[in-house]
């Protein structure tokens, strides 16, 4: 089911493409070599950075033509760039492929050894990136418009290493190199500063990028004999020339010469209808089928209430149920048309605290969220802001990060769809809202 929310819940939890900088084994590492010569990387990987495999990324290297889709194609990740567990399995790539572009909300990354940011932007001079002369260019390909992005490099590694050597709380791997060989490891990061546009292809520019000692880094191999129309017995090289081509010649229309180019690529976004094709769909049904609202129930649990606290409150909804189960684990259960389709119902909890105040005074319904693995039960914790400020807090477990979760969260880090599809179903959950306020009503 082609689904962008999906591979953002994901995303968030493997990280998927800043494995190049966690002193891991994410990403598989070809070592550059002496001079000008790199060993070439691993089937499946990009040529254009051969230092570390998965970049550049996004990357519409790893796309393949489908005219079913909005934008005409759909992702093709390979196994080579997925991540990795210490003990070298990779995780499976299948979600993803689903896809019909890259998400629009993640940075331009690549790895161009010994970079460093002197003269890109930062991220309080996010304006010089739009300036014609600019070392790195995010481009929209269907206006021509420059889009606003900051640089930097993926401080994470060196800031791992820095906690090993200071004894604070360490990694689950430790860091036996010093800093300056970490930092020919660190990515470079073109983060937007304007989410970019669904469905659009953009092409990232770079040039000018510097060294330590102030020189200009040299291109890869591969990237320079595209550059500058050289041969190459690489066919993966010779195979995309008439392609850049294409890319060359969008830059020269903005002014950026290919002599002067580093490094140049291209990808697409995926599509509006790619990232909320599922989750509209569970809504229209939901509220096709329930137009007045679930039914629910409630009872009054007084227990730990603190002075100021009316009444604590358990509503427990009858929601529709768009998963496999209703546990923790299950995933979307999917028609034939690949869409969400109910499987019964689910009992799903909300708790509420009511503050005395609210007797006498309306109190505002405040949504309250628990962290990483938490329940909602911690919502007690926020009992002297609600007595003090006459708000009414409720909590719920939000699916796919709630305290039953551990195994789900363990999934996704497989590559699994379990903690994606189960935030999925549990945004349609939060619409109980109404719900909640119609209990506090009936009790008060």
């Amino acid at each position: 089911m082609p689904n962008l929310a999906r591979w953002l819940v994901l995303a968030a939890v493997v990280t998927f493409a800043a494995g190049c900088s966690d002193g891991s084994d994410s990403f598989v590492a070809v070592d550059p070599g002496p001079g000008p010569d790199v060993v070439p990387p691993p089937p499946g990987c990009d040529p254009l950075a051969p230092s570390y495999c998965g970049f550049p990324y996004p990357n519409n290297y790893w796309t393949r033509a489908d005219a079913a889709t909005v934008t005409g194609l759909r992702l093709a990740l390979p196994q080579v760039i997925m991540p990795a567990t210490v003990g070298g399995e990779q995780s499976s790539p299948d979600a993803f492929n689903e896809m019909d572009g890259f998400s629009a909300g993640i940075a331009a990354m690549t790895h161009m050894p010994g970079a460093t940011v002197t003269g890109l932007a930062t991220s309080v001079t996010i304006e010089a990136s739009l300036r014609a002369d600019s070392p790195t260019v995010i481009l929209n390909t269907a206006t021509g418009e420059r889009l606003a992005h900051w640089v930097d490099l993926d401080e994470y590694v060196v800031e791992a290493k820095r906690r090993v050597d200071d004894d604070a709380p360490r990694p689950r791997f430790t860091l036996e190199r010093d800093i300056d060989e970490l930092r020919e490891e660190q990515a470079l990061m073109l983060r937007p500063a304007i989410r970019p546009e669904d469905a659009t292809r953009y092409i990232v520019a770079i040039r000018n990028v510097l060294d330590a000692d102030g020189n200009p880094l040299e291109a890869s191999p591969g990237f320079r004999a595209l550059r500058d129309n050289t041969p190459s017995d690489d066919p993966v090289i010779e195979s995309r020339r008439a392609h850049f081509e294409g890319i060359f010649a969008a830059l020269e229309a903005q002014g950026i010469a290919r002599g002067s180019l580093q490094l140049a690529w291209d990808y697409t976004t995926a599509s509006r209808e790619n990232n909320t094709r599922a989750m509209l769909h569970m809504r229209d049904d939901a509220l096709a089928r329930f137009p007045d609202g679930v039914p629910y129930s409630i009872e009054v649990r007084n227990e730990s209430l603190i002075d100021g606290i009316a009444c604590r409150l358990e509503v427990t909804f009858d929601v529709p149920l768009y998963m496999t189960k209703g546990e923790a684990g299950g995933l979307l259960n999917l028609g034939d048309d690949g869409l969400p389709e109910q499987n019964g119902s689910y009992p799903y909890a909300a708790a509420l605290i009511v503050p005395m105040s609210a007797q006498t005074e309306a109190a505002p319904l405040v949504a309250f969220g628990h962290g990483q693995l938490g329940a909602k039960e911690q919502v007690l914790g926020a009992q002297p802001i609600a007595a003090t400020q006459n708000l009414a807090f409720f909590g719920l477990d939000w699916k796919g990060f709630a305290s039953d979760d551990v195994g789900t969260v363990v999934g996704a880090l497989g590559g699994g769809n379990h903690l994606a599809d189960a935030r999925l179903a549990d945004w349609l959950h939060t619409h109980g809202e109404d719900a909640v306020r119609d209990a506090a009503r009936a009790v008060l």
